[in-house]
């Protein structure tokens, strides 16, 4: 037997990578012993490579012997016994040949990932899903919160005239009923019988024909763009806006004067302002800067 290269034909030696026979008679091979020591002496956890879980490729669900402390990365997503599994996600066997999922640890790689939504942790919104306000499950972190108080802040000094509501305008969006200049601030009014019903027009202190000089607020000019029939359009009933580069600023000396409605849309201090018969009268607001007017108190004084 010295010269012999083989224990194939050998009886008392046998080939058993796991050792199941578990005989007190045989002699195992050595890549039976290497293997089945390597399955099962977690001198360290050993990574086996990737787990398509769509395919459970390799077939490790399935039952396939993968040695203690076997460790995969999952390269595609899919079920895994009853769990759904992510990529990135990572398996551990447990025992030497795992057939249930309780025994394999399950590692969850994307806890952090706010796109995707699984029961057991909390997930972190997005800026942009705190702003929406919509969602229902996912956490807001401080940062966020404090985003979204500046933008409030903000919002509460006027400084965005897209604004709906806000601490110190109460602003509407209605749609334009007829054109609007760049730039420029106007009175604004609703529309009458024979207009567009619900849109906005430009107020008029003319009591002639019909009552146009109802105004319900300003049309701001700061910033403003063109507006045609049809388009929204941001009124503000109580609060300050600013002056358009199209507008005429106030005289300092008209500073805490009442703004008065003219023409199409038009107003200037009341000292400016000269009536004739039949002209309303309508106050609007009163002059706070040079640039700028609070709007409100809107009433109609008298019709000549």
């Amino acid at each position: 037997m010295e010269a012999d290269t083989s224990t194939a034909l050998m009886q008392f030696v046998i080939d058993e990578d796991n050792m199941a026979s578990n005989l007190s008679t045989k002699v195992p091979t050595q890549q039976s012993v290497k293997k089945y020591v390597d399955d099962n002496t977690l001198l360290g956890m050993k990574y086996k490579g990737n787990y398509y879980a769509a395919s459970d490729s390799p077939s490790i669900e399935a039952g396939l012997a993968v040695g203690l402390g076997a460790v995969y990365t999952v390269a595609d997503a899919g079920t895994f016994f009853s769990v759904s599994l992510k990529v990135g996600d990572v398996l551990i066997a447990k025992t030497t040949t795992p057939l249930v999922e309780a025994d394999w640890s399950i590692i969850q790689y994307k806890l952090n990932n706010s796109t995707v939504t699984e029961a057991g942790y909390v997930e972190l919104a997005t800026l942009a899903e705190v702003d929406a306000g919509t969602d229902t499950e996912r956490a807001v972190t401080p940062a966020s919160l404090a985003t979204i108080q500046g933008n409030v802040t903000n919002l509460s000094s006027g400084d965005n005239a897209d604004t709906l509501h806000s601490h110190s305008r109460l602003v509407k969006t209605l749609i334009a009923g007829e054109a609007f200049d760049a730039n420029t601030s106007y009175m604004v009014r609703i529309a009458l019988t024979g207009e567009t019903a619900g849109r906005v027009y430009k107020a008029d202190k003319d009591t002639t024909s019909v009552h146009k000089f109802y105004a319900l607020g300003f049309i701001e000019g700061s910033g403003a763009t063109a507006k045609i029939a049809a388009d929204t359009v941001d009124v503000i009933m109580f609060g300050e806006i600013s002056l358009g580069s199209a507008d005429t600023n106030f005289a300092s000396v008209e500073i805490g004067q009442a703004v008065h409605l003219l023409a199409s849309g038009a107003f200037d201090a009341v000292s400016q302002v000269v009536y004739v018969e039949g002209e309303a009268s309508y106050r609007g607001g009163m002059v706070s800067e040079i640039g700028k007017i609070l709007v409100g108190n809107m009433q109609l004084l008298g019709i000549y």
